[in-house]
């Protein structure tokens, strides 16, 4: 009886599972912020300049508090500057009116004041102001004829006058009002035209 030949496979021998050291660990990633973002090498640090504008701010602010407390102050305790006095008419100027003097009246109205204006209203004229009793006024410039291009409501042979609104503000005054005094004051004007020089300031 013939024998039969076996073949045993051969196995060949497991390797190994490779593993590293058994007491070694894995290097964990270092914990990140939340939010914070890594800082750019090419920027630098951005706190710095974040801490010096808000710095700036702050005293920029002080400031304009500090002036504005300062401004509100001084505003409150500055009273406005006086108008500079008008000077008074030279002699001849008030020879030319006949001698009208503060107190005079004029028709219905009393003289409050007689000046020579500023270069800056009605120049080289001679101002008359004039006030009735209820406290509504006007004034009447007295110049040279020809001074001004407009077409004065009284005029003397060498003189012309003008007149304002009346004040205060937002009062009115009845035409023959008006017209009473330039009548009273230019008839002065009429009768010593003549008699005085023309006045210097005119």
């Amino acid at each position: 009886m013939g024998m039969k030949k076996t073949t045993k496979k051969r196995v060949e021998p497991q390797q190994p599972e490779e593993r590293g050291p058994a007491k070694a660990k894995r290097p964990r990633p270092a914990p990140s912020k939340r939010g914070a973002a890594a800082p750019d090498p090419q920027r630098g640090s951005a706190w710095p300049w974040r801490s010096l504008a808000v710095g700036v701010g702050i005293a920029l602010a002080a400031v304009l508090v500090v002036s504005g407390f300062d401004l509100a102050s001084s505003g409150d305790s500055r009273a406005p500057a006086p108008s500079p006095p008008r000077p008074p008419p030279p002699a001849d100027a008030v020879a030319l009116l006949e001698g009208l003097a503060v107190g005079d009246e004029a028709a219905d109205f009393k003289v409050l004041s007689l000046s020579v204006p500023s270069d800056t209203e009605m120049a080289r004229s001679v101002a008359v102001v004039v006030e009735r009793r209820d406290g509504v006024g006007f004034t009447v410039w007295v110049t040279a004829a020809g001074t001004y291009p407009w077409r004065p409501p009284r005029s003397s042979r060498k003189y012309a006058l003008f007149h304002s609104l009346p004040y205060p503000e937002g009062t009115s005054l009845e035409e023959d009002a008006v017209n009473g005094v330039l009548d009273a004051i230019v008839a002065r004007v009429a009768r010593t035209e003549d008699q005085v020089a023309r006045p210097s300031v005119l």
